[in-house]
């Protein structure tokens, strides 16, 4: 029933002439994708029931890739890199990332993958998708944040290091309070 909505609302709201409309089968990809984003934002799999979504994505994958409007393109790209990272694939994100070709919202993804990363405490797979964004302003959020958490995690040692390699003066000091008050919470 919610790819019959879905197809409404596609007839609906895009001009024909202007949007080459999905088959029904790319459209019910996409309604699966879209549920799952929907009702399971931090869903936990077993391995057989993420090996059949890993499927799944990969369908709308490719289906999204073939979406004409740019824009429309990169919207359904970054919403699957968010379903695809939620459901603990993050190789797939990355991958999925390098089809957006638009620099922006790369570096806006890969900042949500690397939060999440650091969140699940995966701090080496952090570190490497930081080292991916282009723009030093949000590479140094990500550090930021990185300390944080290492500090939250009484690492302080290298909470220090992370904050120290933080080129922006603003992210940099924003870590190392992240740190005091973490230490302070801490009894340390």
């Amino acid at each position: 029933m919610f790819s019959i909505h879905l197809l409404t609302f596609f007839t609906k709201h895009f001009e024909p002439a202007r949007y080459i409309l999905f088959s029904l089968r790319s459209i019910v990809v996409l309604s699966i994708t879209i549920c799952l984003y929907a009702f399971l934002p931090h869903p936990v799999f077993s391995s057989q029931e993420l090996a059949g979504i890993q499927e799944i994505l990969e369908e709308a994958r490719d289906t999204a890739l073939t979406i004409p409007d740019i824009d429309l393109r990169r919207s359904a790209l970054r919403i699957l890199v968010e379903i695809q990272v939620d459901a603990g694939d993050v190789p797939a994100a990355l991958q999925s990332v390098k089809s957006i070709g638009d620099e922006h919202q790369t570096v806006l993804i890969l900042q949500h993958i690397a939060t999440v990363q650091i969140e699940k405490g995966d701090i080496a797979g952090a570190r490497s998708t930081a080292a991916a964004i282009s723009d030093d302003y949000h590479k140094a959020v990500v550090f930021s944040h990185l300390a944080e958490n290492q500090a939250k995690h009484g690492d302080i040692r290298e909470a220090l290091i992370t904050a120290d390699a933080i080129k922006n003066p603003t992210n940099r000091d924003r870590a190392l309070q992240g740190i005091v008050t973490a230490q302070a919470a801490a009894g340390r």
